[in-house]
């Protein structure tokens, strides 16, 4: 249920995205960071971003993310992402021609699955910054650190954060 909500919503919102000056997409592979209590893990996923600047220092995104491979909390039980999907408002800060910063905030949804098929997930808000490389006016590269909703599991909540690396296509660019 929680994830048909967010998917409405950033259906909604995304539906504005089409005033904007620029519009993109970004393929993104992910590292995440789960930590549950004293254990950590490091699952891999992807994630597919559609975003736009509508003001010269201001944007939304959407995103959809999955898995690629799971890790071991411990020898025993494994996790991995199995869905994320949220909208991030971004602030945008040229430094140069050819590199921009941003800070992102939003709010997100995010399903942990153990081996066991188990899994749980939540709502919440997310937040991060990143750098964009532009190889020209249509091709860059991002690098991003985010921070995704805690998911609250009976034992105690599973944090998780992103470091993210990906490919940018800009359709319009000014």
């Amino acid at each position: 249920m929680k994830f048909k909500i967010a998917l409405l919503t950033i259906l909604s919102l995304g539906s504005s995205c089409a005033f904007a000056t620029e519009n993109y997409v970004d393929i993104n592979y992910m590292l995440l960071s789960n930590k549950y209590g004293p254990l950590n893990a490091n699952p891999t996923g992807y994630q597919i971003r559609y975003g736009n600047k509508f003001a010269k220092y201001m944007g939304v995104e959407v995103y959809y993310g999955g898995n690629i491979s799971s890790d071991n909390f411990t020898s025993s039980f494994t996790t991995k992402v199995k869905e994320l999907i949220g909208y991030n408002f971004v602030l945008f800060y040229d430094v140069g021609s050819s590199t921009s910063l941003a800070a992102k905030f939003g709010y997100g949804a995010i399903k942990h699955e153990s081996d066991s098929g188990a899994f749980a997930d939540d709502l919440g808000f997310t937040y991060g910054f990143g750098i964009n490389l532009k190889i020209n006016s249509h091709n860059s590269m991002n690098l991003e650190y985010m921070v995704l909703p805690d998911v609250a599991t009976p034992p105690g909540d599973v944090e998780t954060t992103a470091f993210t690396i990906g490919y940018r296509y800009s359709f319009n660019t000014n």
